[in-house]
């Protein structure tokens, strides 16, 4: 009996490593064939700045709406490009297919530690297969699962021990915040699953401080261009969801495929992100102790895709780790409408993405057009369906709340930041260090 963990703990490892080796092939894949294109485009255009040691906030614009603390990472795929000889388009791509690997592995090793352990190596191993991130990964190139990543840690730490796992969470849940800002809307469903005022303070100041922190050297420097950039940001274009479905139907009027919408839209794009404001708020005021910390999560991101006008493709997969914890039947109804928009919208406007250097092959323009108007009205009932089955039929995951001690007692386990909070912390001294030489030499420019 004696030799029972250790049994267990050699067949977890190679649980996990065959889940990450499994998806790591399938996502090395695409790379045989892929090009540079689209957002690895515009991740080179994000790091040429960078590397030529000018403010990236002052000479573009639209290129780098996001706080300083990812601003390294387009500008170290250049210069590893540079140094090691391999194309770029492959490096950000493998940083991406990265993280996106990790979130397998974190869905069996964390959540074995909330689920059966069959049913954590079941949601691993679909994960690992799934077609959804693997088009965003390997195809796009997006590096969208990184943030994800970091999402999903940060929900599965808080649920196995919220108190031992406190700062940690924050600090995770932040790091998303800082490369994408929009993970700063879970932040109040973490908040209702904290029972103690002290601590629910505590926890805003892990997610928040760091990345204000990132933007002072910056600030010092020229504050108003970076303001300008961070709150100037709202998506870009129609790409999947209702409004999608109304541009279908725009395209097949005029027969041909532009970026360009009518203009009498642009009221209703902003009212759309206005409206989803509105529901969020209220699902947050009303509702937020109801819907419990999982399915708070899981609204926030279909409501998004599905009221926001600005959703772009690599949005698609937020929702993928939840709902493979929390509602199987719902996930593989998302992944199929999921799938299917992506590879549709892909093929008629990004056939770089999907096809790389291969021949895109020929289709009729009303034909893909239907397809696109169809596929997006399944994608959009898919998540209407789902938004009202988590609000009307689910139940909220049992989280323990994390709890201030009682008076004179000591806490079970006191908040602590672990290996990976260490990590996180090295990962924002090293921001830190890089961003005062960066800005004291724009200053000196200046």
């Amino acid at each position: 009996m004696a030799d029972l963990p250790t049994t267990h703990r050699r067949s977890d490892v190679t649980i996990a490593s065959m889940v990450a080796g499994g998806a790591l092939a399938l996502r090395l894949i695409p790379l045989s064939f892929g090009i540079e294109s689209t957002d690895i485009l515009l991740y080179r255009q994000q790091a040429i700045p960078v590397v030529q040691g000018r403010n990236v906030y002052e000479v573009t614009q639209n290129v780098f709406p996001y706080t300083p603390v990812s601003m390294f990472y387009p500008a170290l795929c250049l210069e590893l490009s540079r140094s090691l000889g391999i194309p770029f388009h492959v490096l950000v791509k493998l940083f991406a297919i990265g993280a996106d690997v990790a979130i397998a592995v974190a869905l069996f090793v964390i959540g074995r530690k909330l689920v059966a352990r069959r049913a954590a190596i079941r949601v691993a191993a679909l994960y690992a297969v799934n077609p959804v991130s693997i088009l965003v990964a390997s195809f796009h190139g997006n590096i969208m699962p990184l943030v994800v990543l970091l999402m999903l840690c940060a929900y599965l730490l808080f649920r196995v021990d919220p108190d031992r796992n406190f700062a940690v969470s924050g600090l995770l849940l932040g790091l998303a915040v800082g490369w994408r800002s929009f993970p700063i809307l879970l932040l109040p469903f973490f908040w209702a699953a904290i029972a103690d005022r002290a601590n629910k303070i505590r926890f805003a100041l892990w997610v928040v401080v760091p990345p204000a922190l990132s933007m002072v050297p910056f600030a010092w420097v020229a504050a108003a261009p970076m303001m300008r950039e961070i709150l100037s940001y709202s998506g870009w274009g129609i790409h999947h969801g209702p409004f999608a479905v109304l541009r279908g139907l725009h395209l097949l009027s005029i027969g041909a495929i532009t970026w360009a919408n009518p203009p009498e839209w642009a009221p209703w794009m902003s009212a759309s992100k206005l409206a989803f404001l509105g529901l969020y708020g209220i699902a947050v005021a009303f509702f937020s102790r109801t819907l419990g910390l999982s399915r708070g999560i899981l609204v926030t991101l279909i409501l998004f895709e599905l009221i926001y006008s600005g959703v772009a493709s690599q949005y698609l997969i937020w929702p993928l780790p939840m709902l493979l914890l929390e509602r199987r039947a719902m996930f593989w109804c998302y992944e199929i409408a999921a799938t299917y928009a992506l590879v549709v919208f892909y093929w008629i406007f990004f056939p770089d993405i999907l096809f790389g250097a291969l021949p895109a092959p020929g289709a009729d323009l009303v034909t893909v057009l239907i397809q696109y108007l169809v596929s997006q009205a399944v994608f959009s009932a898919v998540c209407v369906a789902i938004l009202v089955g988590i609000v009307a039929r689910g139940t909220p995951s049992t989280t323990p709340a994390a709890t201030a001690p009682a008076a004179g007692s000591t806490p079970r386990t006191p908040h602590r930041l672990g290996l990976v909070g260490r990590l996180v912390c090295v990962y924002y001294a090293l921001l830190f260090a890089w961003e005062i030489a960066f800005a004291l030499s724009l200053g000196r420019s200046a």
